[in-house]
């Protein structure tokens, strides 16, 4: 079963119906309609359940992998979504489910009660922590008794015991090894920024003569996980992805990705008034970008960059595929929802799982026997349908990501032998040398793809000097 669940935030509860059935919401609220604003989404995936009271007992009885709330209760929402991706809502009642009308995309995503604080310790450099709003988060924090506690809604500093101060002047180039320490097991670009923040702290302290050295003078520049290597789509690749998913929702996503390059939040901002399709050179426009707030959709006039905005030419196959989207739409917006409205990012999650459940990727259910949680992973096989939905074939033996549409949209120029200024403004990068660092990876790297390259290289050089 493909589900969501849904819990009452208990912040947002002026009311306090969590925890009470249907027959009290008049009673307590005024009106017996569920109000989805108070409610969080707590899990979202695919369960080995058979019905909805499989997974009351799954999910009141422990936690399964990747659920962030409460033990399952009454007050609480469950989505089904069937084969066809159509969704419908079940109340956890007092005795059994009902159905009923149910907004997902006023609800917000689980986020647990944070806040930064300021650790400060003997011997070391005070550093930002994120820790637990809570009073064992902070118990554990100082690894000592708090008795009285109040959540705080700003950062806060801990000065663990015993008492203990340290000036700029005292600080060793032990003690920023070891602040900087955490970086370590971040990428490359994290472990870099926080390097580069902490000489341009104490380079400042020495400038102004607070100091009279940095210890950052001698920080190791080498450090963090290295980045992955960014892989662009083959062509073969991108023919089985196109077959997959023709006549689903990700469709005109995908086809705009990989023939224009945009990155997501463009394409979910992209609307028919930047789009030219009667022109003798089809082109769009790039002036909008996408984000979200509490999962709600909003739509920037201001770019990410100001090389962000761009005209771009649209090739055949996505202009033909736009001509047909357009005579059918009835939204400003080149992908919408339902509504006509642009994506939230829940719904984007759901256009997106259509490419996911289709690959041959490894899925993990949690089922128990007797009482004890066991794991069943089901490894999916290419070419058969989907064991709980016969529309779905495993046909993609490889991942997709949003992102690397646009990577393989920017590799095939490179490689197609597009100069690279032109490339820069086609991605809508500052300067060249991101597109260059970035994209120039070689698509194809095997000896006898390469060859006809490289002798076609050296026939031209040869040809030249006789």
């Amino acid at each position: 079963m493909d589900i969501t669940i849904y819990q009452i935030n208990m912040g947002r509860d002026h009311n306090r119906i969590a925890f009470e059935g249907l027959d009290l919401l008049k009673m307590y609220q005024g009106s017996d309609k569920i109000d989805s604003r108070i409610y969080d989404r707590v899990f979202e995936g695919e369960v080995d359940c058979k019905d909805l009271e499989d997974v009351y007992r799954k999910f009141n009885l422990e936690h399964p992998e990747g659920y962030k709330g409460r033990s399952l209760s009454v007050s609480d929402v469950v989505e089904i979504v069937d084969e066809n991706g159509d969704s419908t809502f079940h109340f956890c009642d007092s005795i059994g489910f009902k159905q009923i009308d149910f907004d997902p995309y006023l609800t917000e995503e689980y986020k647990e009660d944070k806040i930064k604080v300021v650790l400060c310790e003997p011997g070391k450099v005070a550093r930002v922590a994120e820790i637990s709003n809570t009073l064992a988060g902070l118990q554990k924090t100082v690894k000592g008794d708090i008795e009285q506690f109040c959540p705080y809604e700003e950062a806060v500093a801990i000065i663990q015991k015993p008492l203990g101060n340290k000036y700029m002047t005292d600080v060793t180039p032990d003690d920023v090894n070891l602040a900087i320490l955490p970086a370590l097991s971040m990428s490359e670009s994290v472990y870099r920024s926080a390097q580069m923040l902490y000489k341009l702290i104490f380079t400042a302290a020495e400038d102004s003569n607070v100091i009279k050295k940095s210890p950052c003078s001698k920080l190791s520049a080498k450090g963090g996980k290295p980045q992955k290597v960014k892989k662009a789509l083959s062509d073969e690749q991108v023919e089985k992805l196109l077959t997959a998913i023709k006549d689903l929702p990700p469709y005109v996503f995908v086809m705009i990705g990989l023939y224009c390059g945009l990155r997501r939040e463009e394409i979910l901002a992209l609307q028919w008034d930047c789009v030219f399709l009667d022109v003798p050179a089809p082109y769009l426009s790039v002036k909008r970008a996408w984000h979200t707030e509490h999962n709600r959709p909003v739509i920037l006039d201001e770019l990410k960059t100001s090389a962000a905005k761009r005209d771009i030419p649209i090739p055949p196959p996505l202009a033909d595929c736009l001509k047909e989207v357009k005579a059918k739409s009835q939204s400003p917006f080149v992908v919408a929802n339902r509504d006509g409205e642009p994506l939230s990012y829940t719904q984007f999650q759901r256009v997106w799982k259509y490419i996911v459940t289709r690959s041959n990727k490894e899925r993990t259910y949690v089922r128990y026997v007797n009482g004890q949680k066991i794991k069943h992973t089901v490894t999916p096989v290419l070419g058969e349908k989907a064991p709980h939905n016969g529309k779905v074939v495993y046909s993609l033996d490889f991942q997709v990501t949003p992102h690397q549409l646009r990577h393989t949209y920017v590799t095939n120029l490179i490689y197609a032998g597009v100069d690279p200024k032109t490339v820069q403004y086609l991605a809508g990068h500052e300067n060249s040398k991101i597109t260059m660092d970035i994209y120039a990876k070689v698509k194809y790297n095997s000896p006898d793809a390469l060859s006809t390259i490289v002798n076609n290289a050296f026939n031209n050089m040869y040809a030249k000097a006789e």
